[in-house]
């Protein structure tokens, strides 16, 4: 009867034991977290700012027409449509 006692309070001590190693180990993974968490707002921030000076830096997209296709680069181009999934187009229209 003692003898069971012992090992049910083994078990429970070693259980205890895991218990506060868990919990010791989960402490270390909430700092870990918070850690990069300050790291990762610092550089939204960051971006933020680059983002802010970009669109502030007078360098203008808009009205800009992209280049248009020549006769023979729309014909490629509509060869490589129809010629799409077949395995044909990169050899028969490189790019």
């Amino acid at each position: 009867m003692e003898e069971e006692i012992k090992e049910d309070n083994k078990e429970e001590s070693k259980k205890v034991e895991m218990s506060v190693s868990s919990i010791e180990e989960a402490k270390k993974v909430v700092e870990t977290l918070k850690e990069q968490n300050e790291i990762m707002a610092k550089n939204l921030e960051k971006a933020e700012e680059l983002k802010v000076h970009e669109m502030l830096s007078g360098k203008a997209t808009a009205g800009v027409t992209p280049k248009e296709k020549t006769k023979e680069e729309k014909a490629r181009a509509s060869a490589r449509e129809v010629l799409k999934g077949t395995g044909y187009e990169d050899q028969l229209f490189p790019q």
